[in-house]
């Protein structure tokens, strides 16, 4: 099962133009794909090369990837902000935990499968890339939903001191992450 997840996912990144390696890019080859931005290439640029190393400039998820694309929209007719925040995995591990305990205070929060892991460190490995992780704070996904646990577990497991977190909140509301933004 491990080989088939990485096949799949190498298949359909790269069918999207995605790039899942490591391979510089000539100049010839561009980020427009349905779900990389030309400001998703601009911020990608920014981050450290640990960082490129093993993330996308992308979640993947076509909703935040619209939201990237129509920002007035979504500020102005949703009420949803968002922003890219490089955070340390620790950071990240610790805001899902004291969101998750608010809204379910008895919750397993940090639940890791064996077997994800094994698909992540196959993807490595591989030399694959890894949509970034998100942090969603608005009411309109039930006040918290989160991607990217296992993606932080393997990254404080290797090392990694740097990761791209879509965060994404009501715009009535601050920055649930603003102090991050500063380190």
């Amino acid at each position: 099962m491990r080989g088939w997840f990485n096949q799949f996912t190498r298949h359909k990144l790269s069918a999207l133009g995605i790039p899942t390696t490591l391979e510089p890019r000539t100049e010839e080859e561009s980020w427009s794909t349905p779900l990389i931005s030309e400001s998703d290439a601009e911020e990608w640029e920014t981050w450290s090369h640990e960082t490129r190393k093993y993330f996308l400039p992308t979640t993947g998820m076509s909703a935040y990837y619209d939201m990237r694309n129509h920002p007035d929209y979504h500020r102005e007719k949703k009420g949803w902000d968002f922003d890219i925040v490089l955070m340390n995995p620790n950071e990240y591990e610790k805001y899902v935990k004291n969101a998750i305990l608010e809204i379910k205070p008895d919750a397993n929060h940090w639940i890791i499968y064996d077997s994800k892991i094994e698909n992540l460190e196959d993807a490595i490995e591989n030399e694959s890339r890894l949509p970034m992780l998100s942090l969603d704070y608005r009411e309109a996904v039930g006040g918290f939903c989160q991607e990217g646990r296992h993606r932080t577990e393997i990254m404080k497991r290797i090392g990694v001191e740097e990761i791209p977190v879509f965060v994404v909140w009501d715009i009535d509301d601050v920055c649930p992450v603003e102090e991050v933004k500063e380190i």
